[in-house]
C-alpha cells in the first residue's frame, strides 16, 4: 500500500447555529421493540425448540452458568462455619466456582444418560 498524506478533516464552526437539533423522547422511544397491537398473538414456539435452542446458546458460551454473588456469599457462609475469619483470594473463588460448575454439569450428564436408558424423558428426584 502507498504512502499518503494524512489530510485534515474538514471543520465546521462550533457556533449554535450549526448544530443539529437532536431527536426527541417520543421518536426513539417508539423506534425499538414491536409493535404493541392488543390484537397480535404471542409468537408460540413448538415444544423443544427452545430448549435446543438455550442447549446450543450455552454450549457455545465459555461464560459462568452460576451468578459470582451468591456463589461467593454460599462459599463464605461453609467457610466461615467451619473456620471463622477465614479468608479467600478472587482466583481461588474463581478455581472453585469452575470446579463446582464441572461437577454439577457432569453429575447432571450422567443423571440424563440413567434416564435416558430408563426411557425417561425428565429428571426425577
Amino acid at each position: 500500500m502507498a504512502r499518503t498524506k494524512h489530510l485534515k478533516s474538514k471543520q465546521t464552526s462550533r457556533g449554535f447555529a450549526s448544530k443539529v437539533p437532536r431527536k426527541s423522547l417520543k421518536s426513539v422511544k417508539n423506534m425499538g421493540g414491536p409493535p404493541s397491537d392488543p390484537n397480535r398473538k404471542k409468537r408460540r414456539f413448538r415444544p423443544g425448540t427452545v430448549a435446543l435452542r438455550d442447549i446450543r446458546r450455552l454450549q457455545s458460551s465459555t461464560e459462568m452458568l452460576l451468578p459470582r454473588a451468591p456463589f461467593v456469599r454460599l462459599v463464605k457462609s461453609v467457610i466461615n462455619k467451619y473456620e471463622p475469619g477465614f479468608r479467600l483470594a478472587g482466583d481461588a473463588i474463581d478455581c472453585l466456582q469452575e470446579a463446582s460448575e464441572a461437577y454439577l454439569c457432569k453429575l447432571f450428564n450422567l443423571s440424563m444418560l440413567a434416564a435416558v436408558h430408563a426411557k425417561r424423558v425428565t429428571l426425577m428426584s
